[in-house]
């Protein structure tokens, strides 16, 4: 009897998770999601990007993080969860990474559609000195006082030139 209660409340819950959303699960998709720019960008933008957080530098820790989450119709990733840990300081840098990527919805008979999705981040110590060494800094140099114009205004004749 425990068993078919079991079973039961099984596939109630699974019928209410199923139901309660509306995302697709990748073998029902004619695209999966990506990305943009593919496997080649991301990895381009992971070695452009990556800033190896101290403590895990110092400790030497490495490992994997993968990141599920949801690609919205609109491309947008949202609701990231960690379901593969390489430490705090490891798993942070993930997410930092996984803010800044766009990514191309799933497609189901020529239509975006919200999907499942995972990322995977390998962090691997010599690498990132490769790819420092490559990109010519370790951290990027920001001037905490400066101050970005962000209006997109474009003025004909401006008061200062730049430079002089």
């Amino acid at each position: 009897m425990k068993k078919v209660v079991f079973i039961f409340s099984l596939l109630i819950s699974s019928l209410c998770f199923s139901q309660g959303d509306d995302f697709m699960l990748k073998d029902n998709l004619d695209r999966l999601p990506d990305n943009v720019g593919g496997k080649i960008e991301f990895q381009r933008f992971f070695e452009a990007h990556i800033i190896y957080p101290d403590k895990a530098l110092k400790e030497k820790k490495e490992g994997t993080v993968k990141i599920k989450f949801i690609v919205l119709a609109t491309g947008k990733g949202i609701k990231p969860s960690i379901t593969e840990s390489a430490g705090a300081e490891l798993d942070n840098e993930a997410l930092r990474l996984f803010r800044m990527l766009e990514w191309l919805p799933g497609e189901k008979q020529g239509e975006k559609v919200n999907t499942y999705h995972q990322v995977t981040f390998v962090f691997d110590i010599d690498k990132y000195k490769k790819y420092t060494h490559t990109r010519g800094f370790v951290k990027p140099k920001f001037d905490k006082k400066a101050v970005i114009d962000t209006s997109f205004i474009l003025v004909e004749r401006p008061d200062k030139i730049p430079g002089l």
